[in-house]
C-alpha cells in the first residue's frame, strides 16, 4: 500500500526575490485564541443546506467498516463506493481510494459527507479487497478482528536531541518592539473563485504599526481548513465574520454564524506588527466550506483568494488608506493554507 506524503504546515513566500519555507503551529484554535467558541460545529458542507441541526461529527469505530459498491464505468472501468457508518471527520485531509494498493485519482465527496468514490481502471471487476479508503493516512474500511491478537503497543518515542549545528539568532523574534500597534478589520465585495460555486468572502484583520509606511513589509496570513459555521450559545453576542451580502454570496444555515477563524493569528499579528510588520489574516471560510466540490480540494480556490487580497492593498495603498512595501510581501498559511500561499507563490510575478 502505497505511503501518504504529509502536507507542509505552511509557507512564507517573498514576491520578489527570496523564498523560504517555515512551519507555522498554532497554540490554540481560532476561537479559543480569540476567546470564545462554538456552542456547535457545523455539519459538513451541504450545497443546499436543506436542514441545520449540526451533528457530532465521530472517528469511525473500531469494526464499523462501512461498506463498498462497484459499477461498471465503461470498458476496463469501474465507479468504486464507500459509504461511511458516520459522518467524515471535517480535517485538512482530503479521502483517497487505493486500488491494489495505487492512487485511485481524485475521488469526489458527497454532500452529505458519507460516500467517497472513485473510477478505478481495471482488467477485473474489484472486490472490496482490492480497494481501500484513507483519510490523512488511516484506513477508513479496515474491518476489525474480533478473534485476533490485539494490537502492538506503540514504541516510545525517542528522546530529543538537540541538533549539534544550532546557533542563537542575533535577534529574538518572540521579543516585542517597539512599534505601537492598531487594529481595523476591512469587509470588501464577494468574490468568485476556482471551482467554488458560491461568491467568497473578502475579509481581512489588519494589525499595523501606527507609523507604518509605504516601506513597512507585509505579512499575509490564510488560515488552514476547519468548520466553517457554527451555532452561538443562546442569548449570546456570537464573534464572527462580518460578511459583506451580495447575490450568490456564500452564507451559513439558518440559526448558525460563520466561524472567525481568520481572527486565529491575533496574537502573532501583534507580536510583529510592534516590529514593524504591517500584517492582515484573511477569512476562507466558503472555501472551507465548499472545497469537497473542487478536484484540487480548493488549493486554486485559496490560491485565489490571497491574490484578490493583494489586488486590493494595491488599491489601499495606492489611495493611501494603507500602508504597506508591496515588493516585499510574505504570505503564511497553515496546512491546508500553506498549500494555498505557496500555490499563490508559484503565479505572482516576480518582478511585481
Amino acid at each position: 500500500m502505497r505511503r501518504i506524503a504529509r502536507r507542509p504546515a505552511a509557507f512564507v513566500v517573498g514576491s520578489i526575490a527570496t523564498i523560504a519555507l517555515v512551519a507555522v503551529s498554532l497554540a490554540a484554535t481560532s476561537l479559543e485564541a480569540a476567546g470564545t467558541g462554538p456552542a456547535t460545529a457545523s455539519r459538513h458542507p451541504s450545497p443546499t443546506r436543506a436542514d441545520t441541526a449540526a451533528p457530532t461529527v465521530r472517528h469511525h469505530p473500531v469494526g464499523s467498516s462501512g461498506r463498498w459498491k462497484v459499477a461498471a464505468n465503461g470498458r476496463s472501468t469501474y465507479r468504486v463506493t464507500w459509504t461511511s457508518p458516520t459522518r467524515l471527520p471535517h480535517s485538512d485531509a482530503r479521502p483517497e481510494i487505493l486500488a491494489d494498493g495505487h492512487w485511485a485519482g481524485p475521488a469526489t465527496i458527497s454532500a452529505d459527507g458519507r460516500r467517497v468514490s472513485a473510477i478505478v481502471t481495471s482488467g477485473h471487476r474489484p472486490a472490496a479487497v482490492d480497494v481501500d479508503v484513507l483519510l490523512g493516512g488511516t484506513i477508513l474500511d479496515q474491518q476489525a478482528d474480533a478473534g485476533g491478537p490485539a494490537p502492538s503497543p506503540s514504541p516510545s518515542p525517542s528522546p530529543f536531541e538537540r541538533p549539534s549545528l544550532v546557533s542563537a539568532l542575533a535577534d529574538d523574534p518572540g521579543v516585542r518592539g517597539s512599534h505601537r500597534v492598531a487594529i481595523r478589520t476591512y469587509a470588501l465585495k464577494p468574490v468568485k473563485l476556482p471551482d467554488i460555486p458560491a461568491l467568497s468572502e473578502m475579509v481581512g484583520h489588519v494589525v499595523a504599526p501606527t507609523d507604518a509606511t509605504d516601506s513597512s513589509p507585509l505579512v499575509v496570513f490564510l488560515h488552514g481548513r476547519h468548520m466553517s459555521c457554527y451555532s452561538p450559545a443562546p442569548n449570546s453576542t456570537p464573534l464572527t465574520v462580518p460578511l459583506v451580502k451580495a447575490p450568490n454570496s456564500w452564507h451559513c444555515p439558518a440559526g448558525e454564524v460563520p466561524v472567525p477563524s481568520y481572527l486565529g493569528y491575533n496574537y502573532v499579528q501583534r507580536r510583529l506588527a510592534t516590529q514593524g510588520y504591517v500584517t492582515v489574516s484573511i477569512s476562507a471560510d466558503a472555501v472551507n466550506d465548499l472545497d469537497y466540490l473542487a478536484d484540487d480540494a480548493g488549493s486554486a480556490a485559496r490560491a485565489a483568494l490571497i491574490r484578490h487580497h493583494l489586488d486590493a492593498w494595491a488599491t489601499f495603498v495606492a489611495h493611501g488608506d494603507e500602508h504597506a512595501d508591496l515588493d516585499n510581501v510574505i504570505l503564511v498559511g497553515h496546512s491546508r493554507g500553506g498549500e494555498g500561499a505557496n500555490r499563490a507563490s508559484l503565479n505572482l510575478p516576480t518582478g511585481a
